[in-house]
């Protein structure tokens, strides 16, 4: 074992990805968000992809609501997260052409 081995964390071989996490709304309920969670660790899937942008700037808010109401699941999984993007939707129409801002700012915010 090197000395970058003991801090390497270890991803699942597969990633459940989360940007259509809210694409049926009406069933886009913080216990449905729990259930997959649950289902991907069941399976032995642990890590998790989101980005800011996914489901109109909705779906890493959601995980985070699921993440709330089982607070013990944050010990059991791995996100991955992508920031920075700015595109024009509907949340934010006044964006006209699509950039990154990768400032310390937006990506706290």
């Amino acid at each position: 074992m090197n000395d970058h081995s003991a801090h390497m964390v270890r991803l699942s071989d597969l990633v459940y990805g989360c940007w259509r996490l809210l694409d049926d709304a009406s069933a886009a309920t913080t216990q449905d968000t729990l259930t997959k969670i649950q289902t991907c660790l069941d399976h032995g899937i642990d890590t998790f992809d989101h980005a800011d942008i996914y489901g109109n700037h909705g779906c890493e808010e959601a995980f985070g609501e699921a993440l709330r109401q089982s607070p013990g699941l944050k010990s059991k999984i791995k996100i991955i997260t992508k920031t920075g993007i700015k595109i024009k939707t509907e949340k934010f129409p006044e964006r006209k052409i699509p950039h990154y801002n990768s400032t310390k700012k937006y990506i706290i915010k």
